[in-house]
């Protein structure tokens, strides 16, 4: 999804609109949206009823009968959109043919320690009369190939391997996870990967890789753990 800076959404700036809908992922109270946007809470709970007569946030009651909003498939579609310019849609077609290339290669190299499942192409890309693109949505579900009690060792191994300085713990942890969306976004700007499920995102998607059928991958154990990220 493109939006432009300049454009006004539901009295909010484009800018301002898609970093609420990106803190409302979670249930969450008018405190949030009055610190994003630099309001009192009951402008900020004004700002969200709009938002959620426009499709954008649903509303509902914590169980201390505290109000909290959480967003909707629009409003996590506005908060995955861009202000980039527009690809054309050959453009992102190509983008698309190398990641999934990307994947094969990567599953089938015996010295990863994780495993695309599965990878599915969303948003306007799938708007076949739509020409010119924000960017190209990939959503994908990541395993991991060792077991959960060997994962520490094996990551911090793996990191260590690899030939680059970590200057905290947790970030060597993270390096095979950082990895893999390096290598399959490929430097490239307009290629917008996430491990969310898609089905909070948006009710339009296509499966474009599924582990199963690739016969040169390394398939994953049926017990795999899912990689977080």
């Amino acid at each position: 999804m493109r939006i432009n800076k300049n454009e006004m959404i539901e009295g909010l700036s484009a800018v301002a609109a898609r970093d609420l809908m990106r803190s409302y992922r979670d249930d969450t109270g008018a405190w949030r949206a009055a610190e994003v946007l630099g309001v009192s809470e009951d402008e900020a709970i004004t700002h969200l009823a709009k938002l959620c007569t426009a499709g954008y946030l649903d509303r509902s009651e914590h169980s201390s009968g505290e109000a909290q909003w959480i967003t909707t498939v629009r409003g996590n579609a506005l908060a995955q959109a861009t202000f980039r310019k527009p690809i054309s849609r050959s453009t992102a077609g190509r983008h698309l043919e190398s990641t999934v290339v990307r994947v094969r290669e990567y599953n089938s190299d015996p010295h990863k320690l994780l495993t695309v499942t599965k990878l599915v192409v969303f948003g306007s890309f799938l708007d076949l009369k739509q020409e010119q693109l924000g960017d190209l949505d990939l959503a994908m579900e990541v395993v991991r190939r060792v077991e959960s009690g060997e994962w520490s060792q094996r990551a911090r191994e793996y990191a260590t391997q690899s030939g680059r300085r970590f200057s905290r713990f947790i970030d060597k942890l993270g390096w095979p996870g950082r990895e893999l969306i390096m290598l399959l976004k490929n430097r490239s700007p307009v290629i917008n990967i996430t491990n969310e499920d898609v089905k909070l995102i948006t009710d339009r998607y296509r499966l474009v890789y599924d582990v199963q059928n690739d016969s040169l991958a390394i398939q994953p154990r049926p017990d795999a753990m899912a990689h977080p990220f």
